[in-house]
């Protein structure tokens, strides 16, 4: 997470080589470790963890989840994805929260659980990327769930941490995402979560003119802050065992609030509005 120095601002190509660096060795331990003798002994591991003893609450998360503008459509690796995420407890209490900002009280009171215990449980909600959360002053502070995308998918992927378990979620959204993706994009839907922005300079001359709300210039320069972290398709891709491409690796830009959520979270630090037009740019 960024300390706000001007040095924090700052990513030289040095940075970024070692960013490659790092990112192609792991790939390469990656696919090492997917040679038959080591699939095998994972997969048997796997098969004895077995299922989760409380499978209703992660069906009645996904099932919220699939209410959320991107989706979560059922299919086998679903489930398995959601419980590595999280508790069969912590999936219920994300199974129950609405989509509008609530208080810890209020989510306790669905829950039927002391409001002491259902703030720690948001402490952890949120560290692992599945709760976002606005302090509104005052002693306020209100949690949201998070959806799939943009949201617990793509912040996991930002940055590896050792305490998530990420190859295995790579290797999993490998089995899903030709189910979940086209609904993500709403194929088919009259109204989409996603949007092309507009880098107007590569328009060239003769075009018509673009209201501010469309120009990636306008939408940077207004934003109140700004944080970058690694592209989550390549982070997705290395994890699965594949080659990436040879872009730069971090891309992925958020603001405002959701760059606030990227900085608490430690999954990419703080840039400014100039480093952020020189990424679009690049």
């Amino acid at each position: 997470m960024s300390s706000g120095t001007e040095q924090d601002l700052t990513h030289n190509d040095a940075g970024a080589k070692h960013d490659r660096w790092q990112y192609e060795e792991r790939g390469r331990q990656i696919r090492d470790s997917m040679k038959p003798e080591a699939k095998s002994t994972t997969e048997s591991s796997q098969g004895a963890a077995g299922m989760r003893e409380d499978e209703n609450a992660f069906e009645m998360w996904r099932r919220r989840l699939a209410k959320t503008p991107t989706g979560a459509p059922e299919h086998p690796a679903a489930l398995r994805i959601l419980k590595l995420h999280c508790t069969a407890e912590e999936a219920d209490l994300l199974s129950r929260m609405p989509s509008k900002f609530s208080t810890a009280a209020q989510l306790a009171r669905l829950s039927r659980m002391d409001v002491s215990t259902v703030r720690e449980m948001l402490e952890r909600l949120i560290d692992k990327f599945l709760v976002g959360d606005m302090d509104c002053g005052d002693g306020v502070h209100l949690y949201t769930p998070l959806e799939i995308l943009p949201g617990f998918w793509d912040l996991t992927f930002m940055r590896i941490r050792e305490d998530m378990p990420t190859a295995e979620l790579a290797k999993l959204w490998e089995e899903y995402w030709d189910t979940f993706y086209p609904e993500c994009l709403g194929q088919g839907e009259p109204t989409q979560d996603f949007r092309v922005m507009v880098r107007e300079e590569s328009l060239g001359q003769g075009y018509t003119e673009i209201l501010d709300y469309e120009r990636t210039s306008q939408i940077i320069k207004t934003a109140k802050r700004i944080a970058i972290g690694h592209c989550s398709c390549s982070t997705r891709a290395m994890e699965a065992g594949k080659e990436i491409c040879e872009r730069p690796i971090e891309t992925c830009m958020s603001l405002n609030s959701g760059a606030e959520a990227v900085l608490r979270a430690g999954q990419g630090r703080e840039i400014s509005p100039q480093e952020a037009m020189d990424v679009a740019d690049n």
